[in-house]
């Protein structure tokens, strides 16, 4: 589920895409089983950072699709498998915006960098300098908080939290001697509110704040 700039509920379904409207009381149906999309369910949704735009991006098990509401159009973009990721790079899970409007895209192999100008995906390397073994590992989530910081949860290992502004990387993980640490190294979503507390689910665990 995903709440656009309009406050309307985006629903992701097997083969489409439903928008409810609270006001009329009633759905939206979009399917995108006519285009070269195929058999695939939605895994994550996120509406561009354009106010006047309806574009949404659609992580999907096969690809990313972009969605024009305005005239209903779906288009198919997919990772090439190549020495960096291999044939499970398209099953994406995650999608966030960074501030100068490239795509994160959460994947099996890391993260694949999207720039929606061109259309065209990039290795996280050309631009992330972090350990490499943890970049390179399969990412559940991403999100970005109000000051532009994106975080990724990174499976199995725990949230990496990245400032582009001064290229700094801090690792959060869980620590069975440290009651104050991540309560489980799988981070399954995060929720930051007003006061600028991150709030963090975790596997099996519950939830954590972090205080940033």
């Amino acid at each position: 589920l995903y709440i656009n700039k309009k406050g309307e509920i985006i629903a992701g379904a097997y083969q489409g895409l439903s928008i409810f409207n609270e006001k009329n009381n009633n759905f939206e149906n979009y399917s995108f089983s006519n285009t070269s999309a195929g058999n695939v369910s939605i895994t994550a949704i996120y509406q561009t950072s354009d106010n006047d735009a309806e574009i949404y991006w659609l992580a999907t098990s096969d690809g990313l699709l972009k969605f024009n509401r305005n005239n209903k159009t779906f288009e198919v973009f997919r990772i090439e498998e190549n020495e960096i990721y291999n044939f499970q790079a398209n099953n994406l899970a995650s999608i966030v915006e960074d501030n100068n409007g490239v795509l994160w895209i959460g994947t099996p192999n890391g993260i694949a960098m999207f720039n929606p100008k061109t259309n065209t995906f990039y290795p996280s390397s050309y631009v992330l300098t972090f350990n490499k073994s943890l970049i390179d590992k399969k990412i559940i989530v991403g999100y970005v908080d109000d000051a532009g910081i994106i975080w990724l949860s990174i499976d199995k290992e725990g949230i990496l939290k990245y400032d582009a502004q001064i290229n700094k990387f801090n690792l959060y993980k869980h620590d069975p001697f440290n009651p104050l640490s991540l309560p489980n190294g799988i981070v399954q979503g995060g929720y930051q509110n007003e006061d600028l507390t991150l709030w963090i689910a975790t596997s099996q665990h519950g939830f954590c704040l972090l205080y940033t």
